[in-house]
């Protein structure tokens, strides 16, 4: 299966989206699983080796963010934070993968406190979507979910780390998807 086909077949068909330097891509997905969700992924980051910091482990990796429908005008500013992290990523050849936290430039919607953006399993999604074989030399990408939150979520997960981060997502079951939603602690 194609990195297209595993996307489009989660998050819905491809109805645009940017081509930036090295090859990588900013696609825009409607119609996906689910109802009056739009999301915007990578293609092509996985062409580039990156490494976590400190561990020395190195990744293959492609990301995406899942959004309820917003208005149209603001549907760029999501693509922007995507081709952000991305060019973060490949710039610094550096992965980010669960557990992982990156401030964003601003508040990634006008009516939204979430200014930064948590890496974690796209655990809204089959298991199966969580890495892909690339045609067509075979090798596995995993897939990163970006989801925002808010300056006290980051901080709580910098403090007591990703799992406790975690557990308070399960507890709390905010709407992930939704960039106004609340900060949960």
């Amino acid at each position: 299966m194609s990195l297209i086909d595993h996307f489009e077949q989660r998050l819905g068909r491809i109805s645009g989206g940017v081509r930036k330097m090295d090859g990588l891509q900013i696609a825009h997905y409607e119609n996906g699983r689910f109802h009056d969700v739009e999301s915007w992924s990578t293609l092509g980051m996985s062409r580039h080796i990156l490494t976590v910091r400190g561990t020395g482990n190195r990744y293959v990796l492609e990301a995406f963010l899942a959004v309820r429908k917003i208005p149209e005008e603001l549907t760029a500013d999501m693509g922007r934070c995507v081709e952000w992290i991305a060019n973060e990523m490949v710039g610094r050849h550096e992965a980010r993968i669960r557990g992982d936290v990156q401030q964003l430039p601003g508040v990634i919607h006008p009516l939204s406190v979430l200014d930064s953006i948590y890496f974690a399993n796209p655990v809204y999604y089959d298991e199966e979507f969580y890495s892909v074989e690339l045609e067509p030399n075979g090798q596995s990408a995993g897939i990163v979910w970006l989801i925002p939150v808010g300056p006290r979520e980051a901080r709580y997960v910098r403090e007591h780390g990703w799992q406790r981060f975690e557990e308070q997502l399960e507890r709390s079951d905010p709407d992930l998807l939704d960039v106004t939603r609340n900060e949960i602690v």
